[in-house]
């Protein structure tokens, strides 16, 4: 037998008394991607992204790899239940939120104002965040700004990739961070950016050589 049904028949064997629907993981696999990802990082630190591993017990294996600290959330009340709940004390909400009971489970719980950290790409979400809970009455937010990067070619008028921000350039980052600073109740963390354009497409796509290109 070749490796791949080898490791297919082992499943078979190991499942065979569970009833569908369930979830596998070959925790030798898990462990060995951890390491070989963090090895590729050289040093500098991976975060794990819970919307891809959505179980607790391996977010914590992974955790638990040196080289990998803090989580990347899906939404915010998932970001408070993971602080809540031990997983981390540092969680980066992956989207801008409008989850307004969150936001005042957020700004009125000082761990939670200190663990997790809100993606931001605009002043009207600052003011989204105001209304739902104001400055005098919360903790100061940690934010992150979300910086588009697209390939945008003619001036615009060719984009390649997602439209994930309005923020595209470093003149429009720096006004953002400079009005983040002069804002009462938050602190600017981080930046983010995610070349989706590139990390979605390999570099030679069957019977598509002009994406490979």
């Amino acid at each position: 037998m070749t490796g791949p049904d080898r490791l297919r028949a082992r499943y078979e064997q190991a499942t065979a008394d569970l009833d569908p629907p369930f979830g596998l993981v070959d925790l030798d696999a898990f462990d060995a991607n951890a390491a070989a990802l963090a090895a590729r990082a050289a040093g500098t630190p991976l975060r794990v992204a819970s919307k891809s591993v959505r179980c607790r017990y391996l977010l914590r294996r992974v955790l638990a790899t040196p080289g990998w600290s803090g989580v990347m959330s899906f939404s915010l009340p998932e970001a408070v239940w993971l602080v809540q709940d031990g997983m981390s004390e540092d969680v980066l909400v992956a989207y801008p939120t409008t989850h307004r009971a969150a936001l005042k489970t957020l700004g009125t719980d000082p761990r939670l104002a200190a663990g997790i950290t809100l993606m931001v790409d605009s002043l009207e979400q600052l003011d989204y965040i105001d209304a739902a809970v104001p400055p005098e009455q919360r903790e100061v937010l940690r934010l992150c700004i979300d910086l588009d990067a697209s390939w945008r070619l003619v001036g615009g008028r060719l984009h390649v990739g997602v439209r994930r921000s309005p923020i595209h350039g470093p003149e429009q980052a720096g006004r953002l961070a400079r009005a983040i600073r002069e804002r009462r109740g938050y602190r600017l963390v981080g930046l983010m950016s995610y070349e989706a354009q590139i990390a979605g497409l390999g570099d030679a796509p069957p019977g598509q050589a002009l994406r490979g290109a």
